[in-house]
């Protein structure tokens, strides 16, 4: 253990530094929130907005999320696919469920 600056000297911090993940974890990770953020934008437009504006932002997904599907595809991206494949039943469910 070390102390850290002057001003408190009673502080103490630990040097255990994690080892460096991969690049690869780290997206599939950002994806694996993209996907709690955007159940949480859907939730709060469907409380929040007129049915209409709701329906077109879940079309707008699922047409995007499409797009990114026929790119993973085309860059055979078997992560990407798969993400794009839960945007677009999220979205789906969405507009189907509303």
């Amino acid at each position: 253990m070390r102390r850290v600056g002057t001003r408190y000297p009673h502080a103490h911090v630990i040097d255990n530094p994690a080892p460096p993940l991969r690049r690869q974890s780290q997206r599939q990770g950002s994806r694996e929130l993209y996907l709690e953020y955007l159940k949480g934008a859907l939730h709060f437009f469907r409380t929040g907005r007129p049915t209409a504006t709701y329906a077109l932002l879940c079309a707008t997904l699922v047409a995007l999320a499409g797009a990114r599907l026929a790119v993973g595809w085309a860059r055979r991206d078997t992560a990407g696919v798969n993400a794009a494949r839960r945007v677009a039943r999220v979205a789906w469910n969405g507009l189907v469920n509303r």
